[in-house]
């Protein structure tokens, strides 16, 4: 999750900013405390004018977290500027993935990120059609190691949007510390 004032420097630049709500790398599974500190984020996103949240949580099964996505759901909608809501590659690892999206549309979620389930997004290309074969009124959108040269291929399956990283090495000409 970035910073308040991470969020404040990307929203000056004039487009809407859609914030990954993340309190720790790892799994996908989150206890009560863990989900009040990101409710807690999806509030803060909120109130520095964030335009959605990008979130996900599993149970210990492996499945959607009902009650845990209703929550995080319930923050952002709530707000005083109702947030649009992505949920993120936590899709990628649940063992039905399209039964899981009938669910998150049932949630009210309006976009998935998901690479098919592959590690790239290129490889998933079976997953992705059967996504957007659905029929749950949900945004699929294709992220995950996309190339550009991927992209006329992720359209033809239908997906709604790509998500790109934009990347590059930049040196750190100072001492790094120990």
């Amino acid at each position: 999750t970035p910073s308040s004032g991470t969020l404040t420097q990307v929203r000056a630049v004039g487009i809407g900013v859609h914030v990954l709500i993340r309190s720790r790398p790892g799994g996908f599974v989150y206890d009560d405390a863990e989900l009040d500190v990101l409710a807690a984020d999806v509030a803060a996103a909120a109130a520095g004018g964030a335009a959605g949240v990008v979130i996900g949580a599993l149970d210990s099964t492996g499945n959607v977290d009902v009650r845990g996505c209703r929550r995080l759901i319930e923050a952002a909608r709530t707000a005083r500027q109702p947030l649009e809501i992505t949920f993120h590659r936590a899709l990628d690892v649940v063992d039905d993935p399209v039964s899981a999206l009938s669910l998150l549309a049932d949630l009210g979620v309006d976009r998935v990120l998901t690479s098919g389930g592959a590690a790239r997004a290129g490889d998933g290309l079976a997953q992705l059609a059967r996504l957007t074969g659905a029929g749950t009124g949900v945004e699929i959108m294709a992220g995950g190691g996309v190339r550009v040269e991927d992209v006329p291929a992720l359209i033809e399956v239908g997906v709604h949007a790509i998500h790109l990283s934009a990347k590059r090495l930049v040196p750190d000409p100072g001492a790094t510390g120990p």
